[in-house]
């Protein structure tokens, strides 16, 4: 008789999702500054809105038992592109009480206490305790450990640890020894400093070229000991970014804007128009998950003269909004794009890709990642 047909293979095991901890969330919204030269200094000044400011005053309120260990915080420029706000998550571990954080960022003092530290006016728009993926290697190590899920996307990148931030890759930072960091970590290989000298070390809001970003993962081979190693994986995601301070002020300002009567920077007849002006150069061109780049170029005054001069590349703005555009919008209830989804992907153990697609449908705030691919 003829022999029975081989078993199949087991299945692999569910994909978990990524570890949560609590964190305490507030916008920061910077107040007087103009969109010139004293924005940029403003922006790239090195006392403005640390981490650092933020934890010391935190930490200065809590028990003397309390260390950096126990409260980890991040600051993120929001997207919203004309304003100059930042979205700062103070993520709560060990012992610590993520109420008590709340009641210190929510107290006048603390608002006060910023604004005695920092060159430009500010104020906290509002505060909110949720849960958010863990962003930090200094997590303790859980069991077992975390795998990604099969339709993990660009938004699965966002609430992870960017490593080239920190100057480091992959196995840096004690990754090797840490499956759950190292998971939960990425490398952006392009924009690099090679192609782009001091893409890194350049504010969000003024980062060039600004069209998308090559991300890849680190994964680790769950070995121990001297064999245990964080590596990047090969696979490459391309990923839409939010509009920068200079793509959005060359949007705003462009000639060549469709809807207006089109000119060149040679009709602007005087130094403080040409100055203010940029113009689309070229046509745009299209990279995969539909991601549209134009080329901008600034408008020169030069022996009395406008003119064309150096260019950049943006997202194109003709381009339908993508799911990173509203990704930190907040909506009425407080909570964000963002924050929706990932509490979604937690619940549902699937991915925040998947979960965003689920959000886009149910908010119309959020509707451009319904079609999150």
């Amino acid at each position: 008789p003829p022999s029975p047909p081989p078993s199949p293979p087991p299945s692999p095991p569910p994909s978990l999702p990524p570890p949560l901890e609590d964190v305490v969330k507030l916008l920061i919204s910077l107040l007087d500054v103009d969109e010139g030269t004293g924005a940029r200094r403003a922006l790239q000044g090195g006392s403005l809105l640390l981490s650092d400011t933020i934890l010391a005053y935190v930490l200065s309120k809590l028990p003397a038992s309390v260390s950096r260990r126990d409260v980890f915080v991040e600051a993120v420029p929001s997207t919203a592109a004309t304003e100059f706000q930042y979205i700062v998550s103070i993520f709560i571990r060990g012992d610590v009480s993520a109420d008590q954080v709340l009641d210190i960022v929510s107290s006048a003092d603390f608002e006060e206490g910023l604004n005695n530290e920092i060159d430009v006016p500010l104020v906290i728009t509002y505060t909110i305790k949720e849960v958010a993926i863990v962003p930090s290697p200094s997590l303790p190590p859980i069991s077992p450990p975390v795998l990604l899920p099969v339709d993990f996307g660009c938004l699965d990148f966002e609430p992870m640890t960017e490593v080239r931030e920190l100057g480091q890759w992959c196995g840096g930072g004690g990754r090797n020894s840490d499956p759950d960091a190292c998971n939960n970590a990425y490398v952006i290989t392009f924009p690099n400093d090679f192609y782009s000298p001091g893409y890194f070390r350049t504010p969000h809001h003024f980062r060039s070229p600004n069209v998308r970003v090559q991300r890849q993962r680190c994964v680790h081979n769950n070995l121990e000991g001297a064999e245990a190693k964080c590596t990047m994986e090969d696979k490459q995601y391309q990923c839409a970014v939010p509009s920068s301070f200079n793509c959005s002020t060359a949007f705003r300002n462009d000639l060549q804007r469709p809807g207006q009567d089109r000119k060149w920077c040679g009709a602007m007849r005087t130094q403080s128009q040409c100055e203010a002006s940029y113009v689309r150069a070229g046509n745009p061109w299209i990279f995969t998950n539909g991601i549209q780049g134009r080329n901008f170029r600034r408008c020169i005054w030069s022996q009395g003269r406008c003119s064309m001069g150096d260019g950049f590349n943006c997202r194109n703005p003709d381009s339908e909004l993508q799911c990173i555009d509203v990704w930190y919008n907040i909506l009425t209830t407080g909570q964000t794009c963002s924050s929706l989804a990932i509490a979604r992907a937690r619940s549902q153990g699937i991915s925040v890709q998947s979960a965003a697609v689920q959000i886009g449908n149910e908010d119309p705030n959020c509707a451009p990642c319904a079609n999150a691919a």
